[in-house]
């Protein structure tokens, strides 16, 4: 009998007011290729939680040898209704969060 083991590292960036999640950073092997993905808008995942997208991005990238992803939102709130295109003409740039 064989057993192995794997941990995943994860790190979750908030606003002061947790009302908009910036960065989710998923490691399960810091010495594999790393990368980044945007995605329109914040999902349910957390520190515990997995969202289905998140899952599937974990699953492929895991399965192209990388071992770390960092997951980015254009639309970082976690609050209220998917953001609709006629909500990106409102944007200014103090809104938005550069990493």
């Amino acid at each position: 009998m064989k057993i192995t083991k794997c941990t995943i590292k994860t790190e979750v960036t908030y606003d002061d007011e947790m009302k908009n999640k910036y960065l989710i950073r998923k490691e399960w092997d810091k010495n594999k290729k790393k990368a980044l993905v945007i995605m329109k808008n914040a999902g349910q995942a957390d520190e515990i939680l997995q969202d289905q997208t998140t899952m599937y991005v974990i699953n492929n990238l895991s399965k192209l040898e990388y071992g770390v992803v960092e997951i980015v939102n254009l639309f970082p709130s976690i609050e209220g209704e998917e953001t609709k295109e006629s909500d990106i003409d409102n944007l200014d740039s103090s809104s938005l969060f550069v990493i």
